[in-house]
């Protein structure tokens, strides 16, 4: 197989008119002597000028991973010399079609070059000969007579001298098909900073999008054109034409703008989709990494540009706060069992939503979250209030009253007419259970002053043997004589005193009193769905593994439809994990009615 490089430098050789038959002369025999098939080699490359070529990615065959860069630098570099040069037609083929080695390759490409017309194709691979030695191959197929035309090689013994070899071979290739020397610089490009995308353009050609470095650039005055992306369009950064010298590498520096639209638009996009997803727990974590995201862009600009999406992020991040605030009310926080709220404190719970209420007005975006924490825990401090009905804790249910009214004040949830009669119900009814309790009390202490007086009357009577000074004589009554009439008197007062002296003691310590029992009266009668719904909220433990459940929190005895069937709230429902979930009611967040469920407890508030 002929040597491209011998076959092109003949044909690049220009000679003055004395000398000009000498030296074609001289060309041809030495042609014929280096290869028998230049014959017919250099008209071939002649002919094939202004035809259609392909260039197929070389390979690399060596198994060795770091010349795949190589491979891909020299398929690249010969694209770019065909087309600079535009003596060629540079086409494309579909490399799915065309196995990558076997005897089969070339017929494919035969194949599949004809059905597109192509006139030549040009490709080449990287073997492995030996340990250490590569052989760089680089051939050209006559795609009409089905024949190779000729083929280059290059050998690299290392590391050391791959890119020399990787030059030689692409300078050799290129030279024999464009029929003069081709030489090659190199560029390395220094954006004023990072993270910007650009696309550099050499004579017009696509070079690639924001490449480091391009290593083999055809020599000769070349004009360079760097763009980038905007709303606006494609806008050029950097424009000239630079006089690029074999072997040289020159450094293309050149400014890029501090921002650049598309780079806003990334971010209002990041912050739109954080703000969509904010208030789902299900994509909770979805809208912080968003959020990070957009934080991070808006790092790397200049803290004097973007301020409205500078003011943007400070209020989603604030709303991500909120959401991390509503996902820390865990129900079982507010059972008696769990020491997490203590009546007294109601706002431990909500310190954003605290902070903000002073700070931000009704129609702001920020408020429907901020009610939203807030109805959430007046929901659950209702639930507990009802819990200490239940376990008869008159005094702390009246604390916990206290704190829904601070709530309702502080966030102003409207909920004050019907707290004010709650309160004046459950106080009236506590003063009359105590007025209830002190008479109750009189009677278990008269009971226990009853059974210590007896035990002690008939403990005497037993210890002075007093009956002795009654007659032995038989009495009336079945016989029994006076003194035995005694004893007997002196034993049932023992046994009779202490018996209630124990159940009065008992009593008394139980504490049952009519208004105990006023209050269990009215907790039962007025309180029992929420105590019902408190207690088979607080009695369950939700573990990992134990599928999804939802909290529904809204007025108590409110009927509200999920779909398929219908709650009265407060309520506990089942879910299916990763499914929408939604009540037809409108929700705190009314800009999405649709949740999300993920595992274990979810809380949805309805207002």
């Amino acid at each position: 197989m002929q040597s491209i490089q011998k076959t092109g430098s003949c044909l690049a050789r220009v000679r003055p008119a004395k000398v000009r038959l000498v030296a074609l002369a001289a060309c041809f025999m030495a042609g014929l002597v280096l290869s028998p098939s230049s014959v017919w080699g250099e008209e071939s490359f002649r002919n094939l000028r202004g035809e259609g070529i392909a260039v197929v990615p070389f390979e690399n065959r060596s198994g060795r991973q770091p010349l795949d860069r190589v491979a891909r630098e020299l398929t690249e570099a010969l694209k770019l010399t065909l087309q600079v040069s535009g003596q060629f037609d540079l086409r494309s083929l579909p490399l799915e079609r065309i196995p990558p080695e076997g005897g089969a390759r070339q017929e494919a490409l035969l194949r599949v070059a004809r059905e597109r017309r192509i006139d030549a194709v040009l490709w080449g691979d990287f073997q492995e000969t030996s340990p250490g030695e590569v052989l760089l191959t680089a051939s050209i197929l006559d795609v009409s007579r089905g024949v190779v035309l000729g083929s280059e090689e290059r050998r690299s013994y290392g590391d050391f001298d791959i890119d020399e070899a990787a030059r030689e071979l692409l300078r050799s290739t290129a030279s024999a098909l464009l029929g003069y020397p081709v030489h090659y610089a190199s560029l390395v490009f220094r954006p004023s900073r990072e993270g910007v995308p650009y696309r550099v353009f050499l004579d017009g050609i696509l070079l690639g999008a924001s490449p480091p470095e391009i290593r083999y650039v055809p020599d000769g005055v070349r004009t360079l054109e760097i763009t980038i992306a905007t709303s606006r369009g494609e806008i050029p950064v950097y424009v000239a034409d630079r006089l690029l010298r074999a072997g040289e590498v020159q450094e293309i520096s050149f400014a890029l703008p501090e921002i650049t639209s598309l780079e806003q638009r990334e971010i209002q996009e990041l912050q739109r989709g954080a703000f969509h997803l904010l208030g789902d727990p299900a994509l909770y974590e979805q809208a912080q990494r968003l959020l990070q995201e957009s934080s991070r862009l808006l790092a790397e600009v200049p803290e004097d540009r973007l301020k409205p999406s500078r003011r943007e992020q400070e209020r989603l991040e604030l709303l991500w706060d909120l959401d991390r605030e509503f996902h820390g009310l865990n129900p079982g926080n507010f059972s008696r069992r769990s020491e997490w709220y203590r009546p007294g404190d109601p706002l431990r719970g909500l310190p954003v939503a605290t902070k903000l209420q002073q700070q931000i007005a009704r129609e702001t975006v920020e408020a429907a979250p901020v009610r939203r924490n807030a109805l959430a825990l007046f929901r659950l401090l209702e639930l507990r209030w009802a819990e200490a009905l239940s376990e008869e804790a008159w005094d702390e249910a009246a604390l916990v009253l206290e704190d829904l009214v601070t709530i309702d004040q502080t966030f102003e949830l409207r909920e004050t007419e019907a707290l004010a009669r709650l309160r004046q119900d459950y106080l009236s009814l506590l003063v009359r259970a105590e007025q209830q309790t002190g008479r109750g009390k009189v009677f278990p202490l008269l009971g226990i002053g009853a059974g210590l007086g007896g035990i002690a009357g008939g403990g005497y009577l037993l210890a002075t043997d007093e009956a002795d000074n009654y007659s032995n004589s038989p009495g009336p009554l079945f016989d029994w004589s006076e003194s035995e009439l005694v004893e007997m008197a002196a034993g049932g007062a023992l046994v009779a005193g202490g018996v209630l002296a124990i159940v009065s003691a008992v009593r008394l310590a139980r504490g049952r009193t009519p208004g105990d029992r006023l209050l269990q009266r009215w907790s039962r009668e007025e309180q029992g769905r929420i105590i019902s719904a408190a207690g088979d909220i607080f009695s369950r433990t939700f573990e990992p593994g134990q599928g999804s459940w939802v909290i529904i929190l809204g007025p108590a005895g409110e009927i509200v439809s999920l779909g398929d069937r219908i709650v009265t709230l407060p309520a506990i429902v089942p879910a299916e994990q990763g499914r929408a979930f939604s009540v037809h009611r409108p929700f705190v967040v009314t800009r999405d009615r649709t949740r999300l469920v993920p595992e274990g407890v979810s809380v949805i508030v309805v207002d």
